[in-house]
């Protein structure tokens, strides 16, 4: 290693200098010179107590991150088999989250009434849905499981999923209450199958494409509210893609007549583009082989919920 004092100009150069300065500037300059050695001496000196080789860094936690889960429909009829959709966005640093590593946890708790099921953790292997990001690490993933629940049963579960990643490392667990509704019940919600994405011809659809347009319909009686006037339902739709993170908040959905409890939306049609994803923008972004999700949540009931697919093709 070459040190300033190893130059060969050093010593030549000093003495010029000391030729052409006074006393105190001789003074001045030498103390420069020795604070400077000083300060790079000082770049040689371990501390006590400090190891000679660095620990070795943190492993990076590379578990999957969860969230925003949603259960369609928001409940299920006591002595029947429902299927129930699933879906929820994950984050993942080693992106080791596909279709054929990943396994979907579910597992149900009683939180309160008289309800028997099986509590054992349910794995599915093999995802029904699951988008990997164009923009990132992150994606959605839709499946749906079964419920079977006793004629006798009344009161609410816990839902709880949690997705194992290819290298079998377990994410976060996220909860959502899924609310029993007993054959005494009445009453009408959106239900299950209630909800369709439609195209540009307002027909309903499992496929959609970049520059083209999509609608949502939701058949809801609850909200036909106005037997003379087309009733309007705000800010409780939206479309999601789950391979951008895109997502698009439709400000309302439309009754299609005076008295039809069918509501669409939004007016004009929801753009699909190819675009860098910006939430809330008037499109949404998306990929080929992605999924468009669309989401409905009655804002007067909170067991009416429904979720709409479609694969971008």
């Amino acid at each position: 290693m070459i040190t300033p004092l190893d130059s060969p100009l050093l010593f030549p150069i000093m003495t010029f200098m000391c030729k052409q300065m006074t006393a105190n500037q001789i003074i001045r300059f030498l103390s420069i010179i020795i604070f400077v050695l000083f300060l790079y001496g000082c770049r040689f000196i371990t501390p006590a107590g400090s190891p000679l080789i660095p620990d070795p860094p943190a492993p990076v936690q590379t578990s999957a991150n969860i969230s925003n889960l949603v259960i369609s429909p928001g409940e299920v009829q006591a002595g029947q088999s429902t299927e129930v959709h699933f879906a929820f966005n994950y984050e993942d640093l080693d992106a080791d989250v596909g279709p054929e590593e990943a396994v979907v946890e579910i597992q149900t708790r009683v939180l309160s009434g008289n309800i028997t099921i099986n509590s054992t953790p349910a794995q599915l292997t093999g995802l029904v849905q699951q988008d990997a990001a164009q923009w990132g690490r992150q994606g959605m993933v839709t499946l749906s499981r079964t419920f079977h629940v006793p004629a006798s049963a009344i009161g609410t579960l816990e839902v709880s999923v949690t997705l194992l990643d290819g290298e079998n490392q377990r994410s976060n667990v996220i909860t959502e209450e899924l609310p029993i509704k007993s054959l005494t019940d009445g009453g009408g919600g959106v239900g299950g199958g209630q909800c369709a994405i439609l195209n540009g011809n307002k027909e309903p659809t499992s496929s959609a494409r970049i520059g083209r347009q999509v609608f949502f319909r939701v058949i809801d009686p609850d909200n036909n509210i106005s037997t003379q006037n087309q009733d309007a339902i705000y800010l409780s739709a939206s479309f999601r893609s789950g391979a951008t993170g895109d997502y698009e908040t439709i400000g309302w959905l439309l009754e299609t007549g005076s008295n039809t409890g069918v509501f669409e939306g939004p007016p004009g049609g929801m753009t699909l583009t190819s675009t860098y994803p910006k939430p809330n923008d008037g499109v949404l972004s998306v990929i080929d082989h992605g999924t468009v999700v669309a989401f409905y949540k009655d804002p007067n009931s909170h067991g009416d919920i429904c979720i709409a697919l479609a694969k971008v093709r």
